[in-house]
């Protein structure tokens, strides 16, 4: 008697291991000399395990790199970052292969996600028309909290604002003091 043993492996798993399975990539970055919130990101990605159905993580000195089999699950996990952090999104594809006969055609998609450079406890001097447009608010303040928006506090009086990454991104004028 004499047996052969031939492994088999799922579609997903044999994806993975082929060279150049990945159809979409999440490159996470955020660009200031602490990473406090990008950690806590990093953490609430954990904890929802948001990571999930992700091909491959390679990390780099201000971000990580997210590989996923297709553009559905990159969509998803973006979609988790826009609910837990201010960020912005540009999204790129390039053209793998085509097939003329059958007008099929095969692409990566690449999505850059800038987070946004602010966190918890930092100095700010806000732009006096965005001081105005947060209820007349003092132009020094503190970032109370970052969650899909950014919480402000006027530390002299003790009032509070909101501001949308929107706001934030159209008026990218502004850097932390402290």
């Amino acid at each position: 008697v004499e047996f052969i043993v031939r492994n088999q492996q799922c579609l997903e798993c044999q994806a993975e291991f082929r060279q150049g399975s990945w159809k979409s990539l999440v490159q996470v970055r955020q660009r200031v000399s602490h990473k406090r919130t990008f950690l806590y990101l990093e953490q609430l990605i954990l904890k929802h395990q948001a990571h999930r159905g992700c091909l491959s993580i390679e990390t780099f000195r201000d971000g990580m790199d997210f590989y996923f089999p297709d553009k559905g699950k990159a969509a998803r996990f973006i979609s988790f970052l826009e609910n837990v952090c201010p960020i912005r999104v540009k999204t790129s594809k390039k053209l793998i292969s085509t097939d003329d006969k059958s007008n099929l055609s095969n692409f990566k998609y690449t999505n850059f996600v800038e987070i946004c450079p602010l966190c918890k406890d930092d100095l700010l001097l806000l732009p006096v028309k965005l001081a105005r447009s947060l209820g007349s608010m003092s132009r020094l303040v503190i970032v109370k909290k970052i969650s899909n928006l950014i919480h402000l506090l006027d530390p002299l009086t003790g009032q509070t604002a909101s501001m949308t990454s929107e706001d934030y991104w159209r008026l990218n004028n502004f850097t932390p003091l402290i």
